[in-house]
Parts: C-alpha cells; sequence; structure tokens
C-alpha cells in the first residue's frame, strides 16, 4: 500500500537542503537567481518519492491514482504556477542525482528555468523529485 501524505514539512532533510545547495550553485553559475524551498511542493515532492519508492513503480512523474505533478502540487496547498518536474532513482548522494538530472536536457531545462523562484525536493530511499515553480 503506498504512503498516505504527510505535513508540510518545517524544513528540508540534509539530503533535500544539498540538492538545493548544488542545484543553486549551478543555476548562480549559469547567471540564474537562486530558488528557494516552499514548503507545500516540497511535501508534493517528497510524497512522490516516497510513493515511488514504496509502491516500486521506478521513476515515473505519473503519481498516485494517476495524478500529475500540478495536482500533486495544488493537494499540497502550493497555489503558483508549475513549471516542471524532475525525478530519479538510485542515487544515493545529491550530487549523484543532480548530475543526473543536470545530464538529461529536458531535466536541466526544467532545473534552470529563469522563471524558476520556488522549488519543492522530496527524498526517500534513493528516489529523488524536484518540483520547480514560480
Amino acid at each position: 500500500m503506498p504512503a498516505q501524505p504527510t505535513s508540510i514539512p518545517a524544513s528540508p532533510t540534509t539530503l533535500e537542503q544539498q540538492i538545493l545547495e548544488l542545484i543553486n550553485q549551478r543555476r548562480t553559475a549559469a547567471g540564474l537567481q537562486t530558488v528557494t524551498i516552499d514548503g507545500a511542493l516540497s511535501t508534493a515532492a517528497r510524497n512522490h518519492s516516497t510513493y515511488m519508492a514504496s509502491s516500486r513503480v521506478g521513476c515515473t512523474h505519473i503519481g498516485q491514482n494517476g495524478s500529475s505533478p500540478l495536482d500533486r502540487a495544488k493537494s499540497a496547498g502550493y497555489n503558483g504556477q508549475v513549471i516542471g518536474e524532475t525525478v530519479a532513482c538510485g542515487y544515493t548522494t545529491a550530487l549523484g542525482a543532480v548530475d543526473g538530472w543536470w545530464s538529461s536536457p529536458p531535466h536541466k531545462a526544467i532545473l534552470t528555468s529563469p522563471n524558476a523562484r520556488q522549488i519543492g525536493i522530496g527524498w526517500a530511499q534513493n528516489h529523488q523529485t524536484a518540483l520547480m515553480a514560480r
């Protein structure tokens, strides 16, 4: 049975914070504004990572009950505009996950969107999700 949604996280876990720092370092190096953690987006991202890990569906953008990234963000209470979602599976370090995203042009495009101002990051059992929004 998939895990139930969690409440809005008060702060990112150590691994989630490391992902944020790595993404912001790379955004800054590219001349882009840094992004800040949003609690609702992080809830959506963390719940999706937990779903991927517990249901063994692998890496997917389709969530529990067929939900989309936008559905999950809205369900978690986010009212802004979602730019996109990146997912990764099997990485044991924040650097591994971010390097994987950066080596994938579609994922890198989401993470380097010049319109992005907020991010939600979730990590569960080596399944990672990042939701970019503005």
